[in-house]
């Protein structure tokens, strides 16, 4: 994520330190003052900008208009720290994410950061999910198979191959976990290093060691293995579930 802060160099070092710092994604930042204004490029595509306003209303009207024209044209997502509240309506043309009155509340800042930096992670998901094929293709030798993925219970990896568990066979094809991760829908699940489930088809998971549990599916045989350290993936994140959803069965 591309942030830009319009202040100066202080004020944008505060910024950086208040505001950016418990973020959990990569950001690059770049400061655009009236010392470097001459020998900026601005047409790089911002994912944020910030405006000090204390600094912005000391700059040149020639600094005020560069900016603000780029803004409107790009409509970038903009905030404000205001150190003049009547100067709000000054900011409104532009695409104004939000705005803080000086002194600065930074725990309102990081909070609304939050809700950015979750606004990026389901961007960047939506690509991942948009960018996957509509069917899991195999070629083999006298045909290429187009499969729908409700068609796979499970992949399982063995050595160089990997085995596609479908409803009514196994395919074996050559390829890596990792590169089939890039391949399928979010409702397949990285259980263990050697197996990859769709949640779809899980009837139980039983624990069967203190490090690893089985996967059991709807009607069919053959088990998937889970490790303890990748359970997260599927019971937490996945099911939403932790140790104080655990019930007590009673048989009657």
């Amino acid at each position: 994520m591309e942030i830009l802060i319009i202040s100066s160099k202080e004020n944008a070092h505060k910024i950086i330190n208040d505001a950016l710092s418990n973020l959990n994604f990569e950001v690059e930042v770049e400061n655009l003052n009236d010392e470097n204004e001459k020998d900026f490029n601005f047409n790089k595509n911002y994912s944020l900008v910030f405006i000090n306003d204390e600094d912005f209303f000391n700059y040149s009207y020639h600094f005020k208009a560069f900016v603000f024209s780029h803004l409107l044209r790009t409509k970038t997502p903009t905030m404000v720290f205001l150190d003049d509240k009547k100067r709000v309506d000054v900011f409104c043309g532009l695409n104004l994410m939000d705005y803080f009155f000086t002194p600065v509340d930074w725990q309102r800042v990081n909070l609304r950061m939050k809700v950015v930096e979750q606004d990026k992670k389901n961007s960047i998901a939506k690509l991942a999910e948009d960018s996957i094929p509509n069917k899991y293709v195999i070629k083999t030798k006298g045909e290429v198979l187009l499969l729908d993925y409700d068609q796979i219970r499970f992949f399982e990896k063995e050595g160089k191959k990997l085995y596609v568990h479908l409803l009514d066979q196994t395919v074996t094809v050559n390829e890596s976990v990792k590169a089939l991760m890039t391949k399928i829908p979010k409702s397949f699940v990285r259980v263990h290093n050697s197996y990859v489930v769709n949640t779809k088809y899980i009837s139980k998971i039983v624990e069967v060691g203190n490090r690893s549990y089985q996967v059991i599916f709807e009607n069919f045989d053959k088990v998937a293995y889970m490790s303890r350290y990748r359970s997260d993936a599927l019971l937490k994140d996945y099911y939403k579930l932790d140790n104080k959803d655990v019930v007590k069965v009673v048989n009657i």
